[in-house]
Formats: structure tokens, sequence, C-alpha cells
């Protein structure tokens, strides 16, 4: 439990920086507005990565899955539950 709420702000980190730090100005300007979303800030950090990389940022699903389960835990109490054995 602490380490999902620990990780979601670090992804949110990433991309934030991956945006700060090779973005455009005008990528720059919508990243700093108070209104963007969580799921705007992933996408334009994906955008930013393609435009650098040509490519877009590994599991970006499985990070909007973190994302989510972060959201549920925090605001409404509910402990995701452990995958069972494989």
């Amino acid at each position: 439990m602490k380490g999902l709420l620990g990780l979601d702000p670090c992804v949110e980190l990433a991309f934030n920086a991956i945006v700060h730090d090779h973005g455009s100005a005008q990528e720059q300007a919508e990243q700093g507005k108070n209104t963007t979303s969580w799921h705007r800030l992933r996408d334009l950090a994906d955008q930013v990565a393609k435009a650098k990389t040509q490519k877009s940022i590994p599991n970006l699903g499985r990070l909007g899955s973190l994302h989510q389960a972060r959201n549920l835990a925090q605001h409404h109490g509910v402990v995701p539950s452990r995958p069972g054995p494989a």
C-alpha cells in the first residue's frame, strides 16, 4: 500500500521532468497550468518523448492503472487486492 502511494508521485514527477527538460515552450506552458490533469500530463510527456525519440513511454496503460489504484486507495480507502499465484 505504501509503495502504491509513493510510486505514483514518482511517475508524475518523471512526466513533469520530461516535459520541463525536453518539451517545447507551448508544451511547458500547458504543463504549468494548475488545471492540467494527471492524464493530460501523461499524454503530454508521451508526446514529448515521441518527438525526441520516436518511441512512446513504455507501459503507459499500466501507469494509468497505477494512478487509478492510488486514487482509489487515497480518496476512497479501497486497497487493491494482490494478484494470486501464477
